[in-house]
């Protein structure tokens, strides 16, 4: 066989094989599950959606909570470093008393 006669066979099964497709596309049971498939992209992207806000609602908890603990701990080192410096100019008043 030609060259030619093998494209033209190749060209009527490949028209044959999207004709039978696209008539089974058009099936009412391809147009179910169409619209099953749709849905369930839908409601697993609105729960994806969910899940990644309250991640995020987490995570700004876990955020302030960190937030308060340092806040915390630099106002008690503060108070610490205000504490020696009162101590170390008593020490230093009481020196020069002397």
């Amino acid at each position: 066989m030609s060259r030619m006669s093998n494209l033209l066979i190749g060209a009527g099964i490949g028209a044959i094989l999207t004709a039978v497709i696209f008539r089974l596309a058009q099936s009412p049971e391809a147009a179910k599950l169409k619209g099953k498939v749709s849905d369930a992209y839908y409601k697993t992207r609105s729960r994806a959606e969910d899940v990644v806000d309250k991640a995020k609602g987490e995570v700004l908890r876990a955020g302030t909570k960190v937030a308060d603990k340092v806040a915390d701990d630099a106002r008690k080192t503060a108070q610490k470093a205000y504490d020696i410096k009162g101590k170390m100019h008593a020490m230093e008043a009481a020196h020069a008393k002397k």
